[in-house]
C-alpha cells in the first residue's frame, strides 16, 4: 500500500490545534492546568502550535504513578498538558491513515468497534466452533520493541516532519523497549504494532475466525490438532518477529466458556465475568450504604456505567438483587418544581369590595394573613373565572371562616376555584 505524504499541513492548521485543546480539555475542566492554559488560550495554543512548526517541541519528561488494577501493578506515565494537547492534534492526523489498514476483527481502541463489538464477535462464533485458542501477551506495553514500532511507522507514513514528532514520542523512553502506558499515542501505537501479526494470522496462518482486543487474541477452530499447530506458531511469531513472550496460551473446547473482554461467553449465553461482577457488587454497596463520599453525578455515572456494562449479558438476578434501577431513581437529579416549595410572590392587585362577589365563580391564586387594625385578616388574591382579561384583583376579609379554610389547604395546590358564598353574618368558600 503506498505511503502517506502531506500530514504535516493538517497537522500545523490553527483548527486542528483547537480541536486538540477540546478533546484535551473534556471532562477535566476543573484541573488547575485546564484552567491557567485557558485564561490566554488563544496565546498559549499560538505559541504552541509554533513550536511545533519550528521543530523546537519535544517529548517533555515523564512524572510517573502506580496504579493497582485488577490485582496487578501499573506504572502510568503522564505528561505536561502541552504535550497533552499536541499529541491529540497528531493523533487527529494520523489515527485514520492507519485505521484504514487493521483488520476488521481488531475492536482495541478503535472509534466505532470497541468491546461490545468484540464481545458479539465471540456470542457469534462460539456457537459455530467446538475449540477454541486463547493467547496474552506478557506485559505488553513495557516490553515493546520500540524499533520494531517505528519500522512499522515508517511502511505507512512517508511525511519526514510527522516522522520526527513521532520517532521522538516512540524513542521518548530510553532502553529500546516500552510504550509508556498513559501516553495518548500508545493505544494506536499498540495497534500498529500488532497488525502485522494480525495479517500473519489472516493471510499465512488462513485463520478464519480470529479476533483481538489490545494483547488479548481469540482463534476458533474445527479440530484441538488445528489450534495446537496454530499456537506454536503463534508462539514462534510473537518471539521472534516481535521480540515479546506470551503471558497465556491456552487450547480449550468452547462449551467451557471464553473469558473475553469482561465477561464470559459461553454457547447459549453470555454472564459477568466474576471478578467484574465483584467490582460491581462492592461499588453499588458502598453507595447505598452511603460510604462513597463522591458527588451525586460522580455516583450515577458510576452505576449507570456498571448496568450499560451488564445489561448486555444475563445479570437480571443481579441488577434485581443490588436494586440498581431503585438506586438510580432514589440517585436521580429531581426537576426544581417537584421538591421545591412555590415562592411567596408579594399579593398585589386592584382592591374589590367583598360584597361584590359574592355567588361568583373566583379562581384564588394566593393568600395571607395580615393584621388590620389589629384584626387578624385575610388577604386574597384572584381573578374571576368569566373575566376574558384576567385582571388580578385582591380582596381582604376578617372571616374566621375562610380564614381557616385556606389556612386547611396546601399552598402548593393553589391556584383554586371557589364560590364565595353567605350564611346568615357568615362568609365562607365552596
Amino acid at each position: 500500500m503506498k505511503r502517506i505524504s502531506k500530514l504535516w499541513e493538517k497537522l500545523i492548521e490553527k483548527d486542528n490545534f483547537y480541536l486538540a485543546w477540546r478533546l484535551t480539555k473534556k471532562g477535566r475542566t476543573k484541573r488547575w492546568d485546564i484552567r491557567k492554559f485557558e485564561k490566554n488560550l488563544d496565546e498559549n495554543l499560538e505559541r504552541l502550535r509554533q513550536k511545533v512548526i519550528s521543530g523546537n517541541f519535544k517529548t517533555s519528561e515523564y512524572k510517573n504513578k502506580i496504579v493497582n488494577e485488577n490485582s496487578k501493578r501499573r506504572l502510568i506515565y503522564i505528561l505536561p498538558l502541552p504535550d497533552r494537547i499536541v499529541q491529540h492534534a497528531l493523533i487527529n492526523v494520523i489515527e485514520d491513515v492507519f485505521t484504514k489498514r487493521f483488520i476488521d476483527q481488531t475492536y482495541g481502541c478503535i472509534r466505532g468497534r470497541g468491546q461490545m463489538k468484540g464481545s458479539e464477535y465471540v456470542r457469534k462464533h462460539i456457537k459455530k466452533y467446538e475449540w477454541c485458542l486463547k493467547t496474552d501477551i506478557k506485559k505488553f506495553y513495557p516490553t515493546m520493541d520500540q524499533q520494531i514500532l517505528y519500522d512499522e511507522i515508517c511502511k505507512v507514513i512517508k511525511d519526514k516532519k510527522i516522522l520526527a514528532m513521532l520517532k521522538d514520542i516512540v524513542f521518548s523512553i530510553e532502553g529500546g523497549k516500552n510504550c509508556p502506558i498513559g501516553n495518548l499515542c500508545s493505544q494506536l501505537f499498540g495497534n500498529i504494532y500488532l497488525n502485522k501479526f494480525d495479517k500473519f494470522v489472516k493471510h499465512e496462518l488462513k485463520v478464519k475466525h480470529y479476533c483481538r482486543y489490545c494483547d488479548d487474541c481469540v482463534f476458533f477452530g474445527n479440530t484441538k490438532e488445528e489450534l495446537f499447530e496454530i499456537q506454536k506458531r503463534v508462539e514462534n511469531f510473537i518471539r521472534t518477529e516481535l521480540q515479546q513472550d506470551l503471558s497465556f496460551s491456552e487450547v480449550f473446547r468452547t462449551k467451557q466458556g471464553i473469558d473475553f473482554l469482561g465477561y464470559r461467553h459461553f454457547q447459549g449465553y453470555t454472564i459477568l465475568r466474576k471478578r467484574t461482577a465483584t467490582k460491581f457488587k462492592r461499588a453499588m454497596n458502598k453507595i447505598k450504604s452511603g460510604k462513597d463520599r463522591r458527588t451525586l453525578l460522580e455516583k450515577l455515572s458510576t452505576i449507570n456505567s456498571y448496568k450499560g456494562y451488564a445489561e448486555h449479558c444475563y445479570t437480571y438476578n443481579l441488577i434485581r438483587k443490588l436494586e440498581m434501577n431503585k438506586t438510580i431513581a432514589n440517585l436521580t437529579i429531581k426537576e426544581f418544581k417537584e421538591v421545591g416549595a412555590k415562592p411567596e410572590l408579594p399579593i398585589t392587585g386592584k382592591k374589590v369590595s367583598i360584597l361584590s362577589l359574592f355567588g361568583k365563580s373566583l379562581i384564588i391564586l394566593a393568600w395571607k394573613e395580615i393584621s388590620v387594625d389589629n384584626r387578624p385578616t385575610a388577604k386574597i388574591q384572584f381573578t374571576l373565572e368569566d373575566d376574558e382579561e384576567g385582571k388580578i384583583l385582591v380582596v381582604f376579609t376578617s372571616s374566621s371562616t375562610i380564614r381557616k379554610q385556606l389556612t386547611d389547604i396546601d399552598r402548593a395546590n393553589f391556584p383554586i376555584k371557589a364560590v364565595l358564598k353567605k350564611q346568615g353574618e357568615a362568609y365562607y368558600l365552596e
